[in-house]
């Protein structure tokens, strides 16, 4: 299990109980777990501390009435506090987390396919008109989501961005969308975010195009030492995507309003390191 980290989020907490949490005001001098930018539906590691009892566990964090869900770890009793109205609430990472002893770093300006690829250098056509979702669960820091035009159609382009994961594994909130970019000449086409974000859970690649421009299934840039990806999927027996038919535009913040459905094929998009 892959869980979000915060920087510096506790909060207080009313609830009494051992069931779910709600978070109020921050403990000075930390930020709410809202500030510090959890995301709903996602999935936190949390200390809970109320007088000298503890417990250290996990949970799924819900916007609306910021709370969050418990499950034992550890805790100071074994089991479940019984909270008394005046505990706290902070992200933390623990032992549960696994990291590998040895870290492996993505390469800046390297490009990262989809989870079940394989390399290859085909191309594929797209389809305008639709949301591809692509599932993507490497921790690394993100710039954007890019692709290669090989066969350009003026006055086309494209939009992307990364979609959470929900509670089922499908795609479910918008996390970030980029600037579009044109696909109207041939090249790699970088769709960037406004920042890098640091990912530490799987997440859905997500792309839309306006018109339908051929890509490359997978390259290998030699001159810049930069692999691009690709596969060579058996697309009879593997679906590869859902997707989700949507008029060209800005990204929908959720997947609530979208039919999605399982979907197989070549036109591949990749996760840029940076």
């Amino acid at each position: 299990m892959l869980y979000g980290l915060l920087n510096r989020a506790k909060a207080q907490t009313a609830t009494t109980g051992t069931g779910t949490v709600t978070l109020s005001t921050a403990v000075a001098p930390f930020q709410t777990w809202a500030a510090a930018g959890a995301r709903n539906e996602m999935q936190y590691e949390y200390l809970i501390e109320d007088g000298t009892d503890w417990e250290v566990g996990f949970g799924t964090y819900t916007a609306s009435g910021t709370q969050l869900t418990r499950n034992l770890i550890q805790s100071s009793t074994g089991l479940l506090l019984s909270l008394s109205g005046n505990a706290t609430v902070a992200c933390c990472s623990t032992a549960n987390d696994g990291f590998s002893q040895t870290p492996i770093v993505e390469v800046t300006g390297q490009y990262y396919p989809p989870d079940t690829m394989v390399f290859g250098t085909s191309t594929g056509s797209t389809t305008a008109n639709t949301l591809h979702f692509y599932p993507f669960s490497r921790r690394m820091l993100m710039s954007g989501v890019s692709m290669e035009v090989t066969t350009p159609v003026a006055g086309s382009n494209v939009r992307a961005g990364i979609y959470s994961a929900g509670p089922k594994g499908l795609p479910a909130n918008l996390i970030e969308e980029g600037t579009p970019v044109s696909t109207a000449t041939t090249g790699i086409k970088d769709v960037a975010f406004a920042a890098s974000l640091r990912i530490y859970e799987p997440v859905w690649l997500a792309v839309c195009y306006s018109h339908i421009p051929t890509t490359r299934v997978g390259v290998i840039d030699a001159g810049a030492s930069r692999i691009m990806g690709s596969t060579t999927m058996n697309v009879s027996a593997v679906s590869n995507r859902y997707s989700a038919s949507f008029t060209y535009g800005a990204f929908p913040a959720d997947t609530s309003g979208l039919t999605l459905s399982l979907t197989s094929g070549t036109a591949i998009v990749f996760a840029k390191a940076g």
